[in-house]
């Protein structure tokens, strides 16, 4: 049957000789004197078919055929949907269940701010009935500030923030905006995973790094000074001079691992930066000045695109400018003689970037996501020099951008250089 009306369309056999010549063999066919057949269709695909057919021959008039193109139209939308429902009901059992099993709580919103869904972990931590929730007001279950203002609506696609509770732990919650094909603004769906453990254990290193580095800076002050008294003592031949010259050198890598270190105890420690107005394009003037000399020496082109009308922003002005010269100072360090070193300023909707743009090595895709995390390297981080990175620099520069609600990140490709962006919105 489908294959016949596959090839004619609408089918009419008016008699039980065409009944019988077309379905030849076939034990009902024997017994029809008529049929009318016409194929269901959706979206240009053959459902199936739907015919009709007399124990005694009849000729079929259009309104015999348009009934049954109207009852096949009928028989089609319920094809459809009966699919449609076993699919989306196949997808919410789906989505209920991993709801259900997942530890992170899952919030949804309406575009009214009101509550849709709640998943088991949400409604534990909010305390609150999950039936009892949907359809209340936002403001009316969810109580911390910075969960209230990442699920409404900022326009911005994706927010997130640290929450702190009440009990003691601390949530890493992000949120989407949920629109449709057109836009408009549906919803949002926010996701906190509990971050305590981690929160602790990173304080706990952080705290013992820091003592650290506090209980190396008198020590190493003292191998400087005797390693500078060793030619006072006596004249030194060509061998131990050497030998001195790469203590000397040596105990500087050492005293600025110590120095770098610090600094990231003393910024994570901040309360927040202070409240004051920088400028970056200003900040990156004068770190350019003073990157000349070593830019000249190492036979690097530096050139710049720096927007004179920059909007200033809130921010630890000493903080931003470490951010920055870190950077800088990275580009330069991986970029060998000959190479080129491209700075830029510019504003955007509601921030300002830095961008330090390099024709090193480039990173791998595999080391960028990590390339922020303390201590991390890449392994084939030698720069021009043949010294190899400590991987604290750019964690220093994440810590800084985070403190100032801003954000830092890499766009780069192996043989083809990397380009850094440090981003600091206009307003606190």
């Amino acid at each position: 049957m489908l294959a016949l009306v596959r090839q004619s369309g609408t089918l009419q056999l008016h008699d039980a000789a065409s009944v019988h010549a077309a379905f030849a063999g076939s034990a009902a066919a024997r017994t029809l004197g008529a049929l009318l057949a016409l194929p269901l269709v959706h979206d240009e695909t053959l459902l199936g078919t739907l015919w009709l057919g007399y124990l005694t021959p009849r000729s079929f008039t259009p309104a015999d055929v348009d009934l049954l193109a109207t009852l096949a139209g009928q028989a089609v939308l319920g094809i459809v949907n009966a699919r449609l429902y076993q699919e989306s009901e196949s997808d919410r059992l789906q989505l209920s269940a991993i709801l259900k099993s997942t530890p992170d709580a899952v919030i949804v919103t309406d575009g009214a701010e009101r509550m849709l869904l709640l998943n088991l972990a949400a409604a534990q931590l909010l305390q609150v009935a999950a039936h009892a929730a949907r359809g209340r007001p936002l403001r009316d279950i969810v109580k911390p500030a910075e969960l209230l203002a990442i699920l409404r609506d900022t326009g911005a696609a994706k927010s997130s923030c640290e929450v702190g509770w009440d009990d003691g732990r601390t949530f890493a919650a992000s949120a989407s905006r949920i629109t449709d094909n057109s836009g408009k603004l549906l919803g949002h769906v926010a996701v906190l995973r509990d971050v305590t453990n981690f929160k602790l254990i990173d304080q706990r290193k952080s705290d013992l790094v820091a003592a650290v580095s506090h209980h190396l800076k008198n020590p190493l002050t003292f191998l400087r000074g005797y390693a500078t008294m060793l030619p006072v003592v006596g004249p030194l031949n060509l061998r131990q001079q050497e030998y001195t010259d790469k203590l000397g050198v040596e105990i500087d890598r050492i005293s600025k691992l110590v120095e770098e270190l610090l600094n990231l105890a003393r910024i994570e420690a901040a309360v927040g930066p202070t409240s004051a107005r920088c400028n970056l394009t200003t900040i990156a003037q004068g770190l350019l000045e003073q990157a000349q000399p070593s830019a000249a020496g190492r036979n690097l082109q530096l050139e710049t695109n720096l927007d004179a009308d920059l909007p200033a922003v809130p921010g630890d002005e000493a903080q931003i400018r470490i951010a920055l010269s870190n950077l800088l100072e990275n580009a330069m360090k991986f970029t060998k003689p000959a190479g080129r070193v491209l700075v830029s300023t510019r504003a955007e909707a509601d921030s300002v970037l830095f961008i330090v743009e390099d024709t090193g090595a480039g990173i791998s895709r595999a080391d960028q996501p990590r390339l922020f995390d303390k201590f991390f390297t890449v392994k084939a981080s030698v720069s021009a020099a043949g010294l190899r990175d400590q991987g604290l620099g750019l964690a220093i520069v994440k810590s800084i951008a985070e403190r100032h609600n801003g954000r830092v990140w890499v766009e780069s490709q192996l043989g083809k250089g990397s380009t850094f962006y440090f981003s600091v919105p206009q307003t606190a």
